[in-house]
């Protein structure tokens, strides 16, 4: 079997109609209200439904960017393989909640703790029932640490539509996607930022080898120890920001816009590690993967 058709059931209306700043898992959507709009043709298949609480709605990512098997998720900072993850940019771009159902109307479904994006496509619905559905569980992997802040982290745009899907703009018109030689402005490192378990060691080496001088821990910046280089750039040195993040040393260079430059990246066929964000009294950074090498890039 080389393909399986599927169609839609019906539509999800929620009050998301950003991809971005919405809650991650529907723990984080407590209350948030929506309606599930099933169309006429399978209004039948609803009869019943109104005597369980919760519900599973299955639907389509159609906003999710091209398949990536190795993603960085919202609640970690390390490259994970996508089944280990919740993440929309997946072979077949399914998604799952369990959301509950206050009432049946019709053929619209009336839900509460929704985390889904206005207009999803609906594709199944079934019936949440702890005896079939709950375990207890002796592992949640990588998770045990980082999922308890699910409740409050909200997405960014890491995992929209890249250069790469059929759903993006044509991006070469920036002038960073132009080949290498016709651009004149050279190419500076803003930031040279240093992941290390022995952050004053590093420091100590760098201080005596390069003759530069490093002040206290910058909250805004990791709590990284930085100094300021001869030509204006800045390496910072700071300690893991939990367990799973393993040493690296990541040059940041200086662009005109972070935004068109991580768009550049992707187009070249870069992996978008973290979409551009701001960092107030610094500028903007954003890091993409290629080649298993961390790079990243900084607008001032």
């Amino acid at each position: 079997m080389s393909e399986i058709d599927l169609r839609p059931i019906g539509t999800i209306h929620s009050p998301y109609t950003s991809v971005r700043d919405m809650p991650i898992q529907p723990r984080g959507a407590l209350g948030v209200a929506g309606r599930v709009e099933v169309f006429s043709e399978f209004a039948e298949g609803l009869a019943d439904l109104s005597g369980f609480s919760h519900v599973y709605l299955v639907y389509h990512f159609h906003r999710a960017a091209a398949m990536r098997l190795s993603v960085v998720p919202f609640l970690d900072g390390s490259a994970r393989g996508v089944f280990a993850t919740r993440a929309p940019c997946r072979p077949n771009p399914v998604g799952l909640s369990v959301v509950r159902l206050r009432e049946v109307r019709g053929n619209v479904l009336l839900v509460e703790n929704l985390d889904v994006l206005d207009g999803t496509p609906l594709l199944d619905i079934k019936p949440y029932v702890p005896a079939f559905d709950r375990w207890d569980v002796e592992s949640t992997g990588w998770l045990a640490r980082e999922g308890r802040d699910a409740d409050t982290a909200r997405s960014d745009g890491r995992f929209e539509p890249g250069p790469s899907s059929p759903h993006a703009p044509d991006l070469l018109r920036s002038g960073l996607a132009r080949p290498l030689a016709e651009r004149t402005k050279p190419m500076q490192i803003r930031y040279l930022e240093i992941v290390t378990p022995d952050v004053d060691a590093v420091c100590a080496t760098y201080a005596r080898v390069h003759g530069v001088s490093f002040g206290e821990p910058q909250p805004g910046l990791g709590n990284a120890r930085t100094a300021t280089l001869a030509d204006g750039g800045v390496v910072g040195v700071r300690a893991p920001m939990h367990e799973s993040e393993a040493p690296v040393v990541r040059p940041y260079v200086l662009v005109d816009d972070v935004e068109a430059a991580a768009s550049a990246a992707v187009a070249a066929g870069a992996e978008l590690a973290h979409p551009p964000l701001e960092l107030p009294g610094h500028g903007k950074f954003a890091i993409y993967i290629q080649g298993g090498i961390h790079h990243g890039l900084w607008q001032v």
